[in-house]
């Protein structure tokens, strides 16, 4: 039988009404929440390192698609940093990335995939066969560059865990749009921190990770998503160990509208793994609280901006923004200038239309490079 429920309009209104307090009630409830990761974050509690591998050779990956601006950069800084073997998995580039990189010295692996996630997945097996599952393989961009002492600061960390994100750090910050990203990867590193502190997984970061053959023959790197890190780290058993003490370089994007695309990106990826592969999120279903808080905010500021609360909307919307600053470090700090907080103001704001955007957007999975002009501005 068919039944056709129909409600009165002030029913609706309070079903309405009831249905808004509730988000707006999640929304503080996970704002709560990432006041008290950041807190926890602060409060460092790493144990030094306990050996239990013992790595055959330490290798580095590099992804890249028409990169021969940059492809010297991290080439020319992981031989200088001592790594055993280098490899370059050359995805469909008709630019010079795979004469220099052969010039270099560096072992190249040439696919045709347009996608960094299905280039890797296509190459990782090819070079954990040929050197040994008990190497540790480390996973880099064009666009990065590693200090000439970093397998030294490393290496006790890699004899005492089987995968592990590092400190990823801006290698170029003289424009302010890349001195945006020294804010936002503050805060997000912070987070990594204390999920390590609570004893839970940390969430990979696309590159400057590591992991042992043996994990990544367990756990294949058979990705779909955009943020094929993030979905990484979900299928994954084993949890990610975050080390904020050694730090790899990147470039960032100078110009905003490349950030506004990237951003957008990570976004749409983060949404994608909540609405159509939400099964992946059984082994660690505590990171359904990143896509969430993100789904919940934006629904949260529409809500209160139809219900003419602008003084709200702007004050949590400041203290939000203010949030970010509290996790600089002394290196963040002589990144960025004072007048920072102001224009994160309005990068922020900007953050709240990517995941606007990214919200009915998120079944577009495909990829796009983002260019790379080998900056390195940091001393090191």
């Amino acid at each position: 039988m068919n039944y056709k429920v129909s409600y009165p309009p002030l029913t609706r209104y309070i079903i309405f009404y009831y249905l808004i307090n509730t988000i707006n009630l999640l929304s503080t409830i996970t704002f709560i929440g990432l006041i008290l990761l950041v807190i926890i974050g602060l409060l460092k509690k790493h144990s030094a390192p306990v050996e239990k591998y013992n790595p055959k050779k330490i290798v580095s990956i590099v992804t890249a698609h028409n990169e021969e601006s940059s492809i010297g950069v991290i080439l020319d800084s992981l031989f200088y940093a001592n790594f055993d073997e280098v490899y370059l998995v050359a995805d469909a580039c008709t630019d010079r990335t795979i004469e220099i990189a052969r010039e270099k010295g560096a072992n190249v692996i040439e696919v045709d995939k347009h996608s960094k996630s299905k280039a890797l997945n296509e190459a990782i097996p090819i070079i954990v066969d040929k050197v040994g599952e008990n190497s540790f393989y480390m996973f880099f961009d064009a666009g990065n560059y590693v200090p000439k002492d970093f397998l030294f600061k490393a290496l006790p960390y890699i004899k005492a865990y089987p995968i592990i994100q590092f400190r990823t750090r801006n290698a170029n910050f003289k424009t302010w749009v890349s001195r945006m990203f020294v804010i936002m990867s503050a805060f997000f590193f912070k987070i990594q921190e204390a999920l390590n502190n609570l004893g839970l997984s940390a969430i990979l970061n696309g590159f400057g990770w590591g992991a042992y053959g043996f994990v990544l023959k367990e756990y294949p790197y058979t990705c779909r998503s955009i943020t094929d890190d993030f979905e990484y780290s979900l299928k994954i058993k084993y949890n990610i160990t975050y080390i904020g003490s050694v730090s790899i370089y990147d470039e960032k994007p100078e110009d905003f509208l490349t950030s506004f695309k990237q951003r957008l990106r990570w976004i749409r990826g983060y949404f994608y793994e909540m609405f159509f592969d939400i099964k992946s999120f059984k082994c660690k279903p505590y990171f359904l609280f990143l896509p969430l808080s993100f789904l919940f905010w934006i629904i949260s500021i529409v809500a209160l901006l139809t219900n003419f609360r602008i003084i709200t909307v702007a004050s949590s919307f400041v203290i939000n923004s203010i949030l970010f600053f509290f996790t600089l470090d002394k290196n963040d700090l002589n990144m960025v200038k004072s007048y920072d907080i102001f224009i994160f103001f309005f990068f922020n704001l900007t953050n709240l239309i990517v995941i606007f955007i990214a919200l009915f957007t998120c079944k577009n999975t495909k990829w796009f490079r983002t260019p790379h002009k080998g900056i390195v501005e940091t001393k090191v």
